[in-house]
């Protein structure tokens, strides 16, 4: 089931830094949401995966390891950038949404009322090409714990 489900917008997040467990403010900008919109669209166009956790697994990456796929509700099929509006157009406040293809169909129910967020998890690795990926989205956790808790449901 296709779900599109926001992502982040421009603002101001804080975070607890993993190595050192200190807080970390991310300032997002309008060109750093583009950012994540084209490298996310390029990644997918290389063929390959942006997993969907349920919560984050800090091991989901687009190369994922055997035993974490029962972790997984599904895959990012496509980024938008821009609120959807009733009209069918999309309004430039450059906030980044994805196209969620949830497998099980009780959580893709979920996803709007008691699984109302996503949480990206941002990170940099080389694809099995060797390409260098810098900073990407590499999985988009389902959570009830958002970080970012202004997100449409």
């Amino acid at each position: 089931m296709l779900v599109e489900k926001e992502i982040i917008a421009p603002g101001s997040y804080w975070y607890s830094d993993q190595s050192s467990g200190l807080p970390r403010k991310l300032e997002v900008t309008p060109a750093l949401t583009q950012y994540w919109h084209e490298q996310g669209s390029q990644m997918l166009g290389a063929g390959l995966t942006i997993p969907v956790p349920y919560e984050h697994d800090f091991s989901a990456h687009p190369m994922t390891p055997k035993d974490k796929l029962l972790n997984n509700s599904g895959w990012v099929r496509e980024y938008r950038l821009g609120t959807l509006r009733a009209d069918g157009t999309r309004a430039s406040d450059n906030k980044l949404f994805g196209v969620l293809d949830i497998q099980d169909e009780d959580v893709a129910r979920k996803l709007p009322r008691t699984i109302r967020w996503t949480s990206p998890w941002i990170n940099s690795f080389t694809d099995g090409s060797g390409k260098q990926w810098t900073n990407v989205i590499s999985h988009l956790a389902l959570t009830t714990r958002p970080r970012i808790v202004k997100q449409q449901p």
